[in-house]
């Protein structure tokens, strides 16, 4: 399957992913292999490319990270349902290149 078909079968079930996007953060923060207890507060999501949309997503989510930070991820895709005003609560920074012409369009889009 190439990487474009794996994108679908992920983001088709909006439930699924973000089950999984919540389980991945709380995996990570409930870690007890880490050598004191982790503050999740202070705690980042960084991706590229899909990776990027994921944790725009999980921004979306208002999940408690202190920041994300998305690296031409798709910004103006919301694959888990429209975000509540004032669910974002990480400080955001999304970098992406203007390669096509709606690029500039879609940091308007980021936080709808």
């Amino acid at each position: 399957m190439s990487h474009q078909g794996n994108m679908t079968v992920l983001t088709s079930d909006p439930a699924e992913l973000h089950a999984r996007l919540a389980g991945s953060l709380a995996a990570f923060t409930d870690c007890e292999l880490l050598p004191a207890p982790l503050n999740a507060s202070a705690v980042s999501a960084n991706g590229y490319c899909f990776g990027g949309q994921m944790v725009l997503e999980l921004a979306r989510q208002g999940a408690a990270v202190a920041a994300v930070t998305s690296f031409h991820g798709e910004v103006r895709a919301r694959v888990c349902g429209a975000c509540v005003c004032g669910c974002v609560r990480a400080g955001l920074l999304a970098v992406r290149l203007p390669t096509r012409a709606h690029a500039d369009a879609q940091v308007c889009c980021l936080l709808q």
